[in-house]
């Protein structure tokens, strides 16, 4: 993941510091992320989303191209204000009537919705993970003093 962190920090033509003031969130953040020391959190992914168009599925998992919108490969009937896109990749194509400006903002509001609440859902996961982790580390400090202590005698 954070090799895919750094291509965006590169393909955007971004430092860790510029993309940190961008997103409103500690330079140190960001370097944890592109070092691979820690995963982004919803505080950093869904800025990228919401401001850079960066697909969150694409950077957390490699799935997907890097920007959200994908490239328009079929049009037909577009005058004016209302039309059909055919949008997509080949496995999984979606049509949307598009009637105005207004409806093509709505649905690309409800797929950011969409990603938020995604991306809320693995923080829960992650915390639940963090958690079991931060238990078995208790058990290890036990044994490790149980077994100091059982040296000492």
């Amino acid at each position: 993941m954070n090799e895919r962190f750094k291509y965006m920090l590169f393909f955007l033509k971004k430092t860790e510091t510029t993309l940190a003031r961008e997103l409103n969130v500690s330079r140190n953040t960001i370097t944890k992320i592109t070092g691979g020391t820690n995963q982004p959190s919803s505080k950093v992914l869904v800025p990228l989303a919401e401001k850079l168009n960066i697909n969150i599925n694409w950077l957390l998992l490699g799935v997907g191209e890097m920007f959200i919108n994908p490239p328009i490969t079929d049009t037909k009937n577009i005058s004016g204000d209302v039309g059909f896109l055919q949008i997509g990749d080949d496995n999984k194509n979606e049509k949307i009537n598009i009637k105005s400006n207004k409806d093509n903002t709505y649905h690309n509001v409800k797929s950011v919705e969409s990603l938020i609440q995604q991306l809320k859902e693995k923080d829960k996961q992650i915390a639940a993970k963090d958690e079991v982790i931060r238990s078995k580390d208790e058990i290890i400090r036990s044994k490790d003093e149980i077994i100091h202590l059982l040296k000492n005698k």
